[in-house]
């Protein structure tokens, strides 16, 4: 359990890393419908319970090793064990950061409503739209 809030610790200041130095204008290096659809997809790949795919497919491959499927499924359930079935995307926000390098990052914020509850995730790409930020609420 100490492990899993390392990582996911870990994972948070990378984004607040980011935040810290941002532009919320996203960069022409990205393009806004592309951000939202990767975003929703990773979503969806979750509510299936895809998390090998995931894990697999989306992180940044010097990420890989934090974004495993034991960390990604033990916090997807730490954070909606009730939620039910998923039912919409409510609302979408993409921004673009600039971290103190000068490295651009996209970020979609995404409120999606289940039965029970609404999850709010925010997951940030880098230029080659590789997955190096994910959090959920």
């Amino acid at each position: 359990m100490k492990k899993i809030l390392s990582i996911l610790l870990t994972l948070s200041l990378v984004l607040v890393l980011f935040a810290g130095c941002s532009s919320p204008k996203l960069s022409e290096k990205f393009d806004e419908n592309n951000v939202k659809t990767t975003s929703e997809n990773a979503i969806k790949l979750l509510n299936e319970g895809e998390y090998e795919k995931f894990c697999t497919d989306l992180p940044r491959e010097d990420l890989k090793a934090a974004f495993t499927v034991d960390v990604i499924k033990n916090a997807v359930a730490q954070v909606m064990p009730n939620a039910g079935s998923f039912v919409e995307f409510t609302s979408e926000s993409i921004v673009g950061q600039k971290d103190k390098d000068g490295n651009e990052s996209a970020v979609a914020v995404i409120v999606a409503k289940y039965e029970n509850q609404k999850v709010t995730y925010t997951i940030s790409f880098d230029e080659n739209m590789k997955l190096i930020g994910f959090y959920l609420k």
